[in-house]
């Protein structure tokens, strides 16, 4: 945000303004408004977001298919063939489930809807879809804070130039200053 700081307050006579009344049609106005919006950010993660975050998974399920994608604590889309996409609810992985050969076949998450208990279901790897906000990036940062020592940086403080005329105006106050520390210490001596 750019602009000036609010230094004071208003006064009693800005904040009593007795012309502005609210309707009942300012109301309805500002919640068709609200409504438009929400149904605007709602489309958008239907459309945009989910489809995007299932072929992201996809692509690096190709790329990394000697890694475990899917980690404990992670946030994951849990599939569901029965609710459109936009209604699938978000879980945590609780359990990694392993298959005879190690490799991770399942998962154990759990899940909340609005109003109810939470549950813990048990969906293979295929049917979840980790979000981006997973708790590997948090574990490797921590790792990586621990095996490295950080040297302390001398830190300069970014300013922008100051322009010429400031500069000049700054001399000049200065100039003033001395001016009038001189002329009131000749005005004190015994010879002024």
């Amino acid at each position: 945000m750019h602009g000036r700081r609010l230094l004071s307050l208003p006064t009693q006579d800005e904040v009593e303004d007795k012309d502005w009344e609210l309707t009942s049609t300012d109301i309805a106005k500002r919640e068709r408004h609200l409504a438009s919006l929400l149904d605007h950010f709602w489309r958008r993660w239907k459309t945009e977001y989910l489809l995007e975050l299932k072929e992201a998974h996809r692509d690096r399920k190709s790329v990394q298919s000697h890694k475990e994608l899917i980690k404990m604590n992670d946030i994951v889309v849990v599939h569901d063939e029965n609710r459109s996409r936009s209604l699938r609810r978000l879980g945590r992985v609780m359990h990694l489930v392993r298959g005879n050969d190690g490799k991770i076949r399942g998962a154990k998450v759990k899940v909340a809807e609005r109003g109810k208990k939470p549950t813990t279901l048990r969906r293979p790897i295929q049917r979840l879809y980790p979000i981006e906000i997973g708790n590997q990036d948090i574990t490797q940062q921590k790792v990586d804070m621990d095996s490295t020592t950080i040297q302390p940086q001398k830190e300069e403080p970014t300013q922008r130039p100051r322009r010429a005329a400031a500069i000049k105006a700054t001399e000049k106050r200065r100039e003033l200053i001395r001016n009038e520390q001189l002329s009131t210490e000749i005005s004190r001596s015994p010879l002024g």
